[in-house]
């Protein structure tokens, strides 16, 4: 299953916040999710900041609630 990634607010690229499609229905859960990034930040992420990495269909991230890359 494609991982959910965000843009690391500190400046460390596009990283994984260590969930999967799989993981985490976005389209029904609006809670925001914090992960330890590797920059050594603690980022919260919600369906407004993340999106799933290439491989997944457009159909699919609409159906987990995920944006498109931006």
């Amino acid at each position: 299953m494609p991982r959910i990634l965000i843009s690391c607010p500190a400046g460390a690229g596009v990283v994984s916040t260590g969930y999967r499609t799989q993981d985490v229905d976005l389209a029904a859960d609006r809670q925001p999710r914090s992960f330890r990034c590797p920059c050594g930040g603690v980022h919260t992420w919600d369906a407004s900041t993340a999106w799933a990495e290439d491989g997944m269909t457009d159909s699919a991230k609409r159906a987990y609630g995920l944006r498109e890359r931006a």
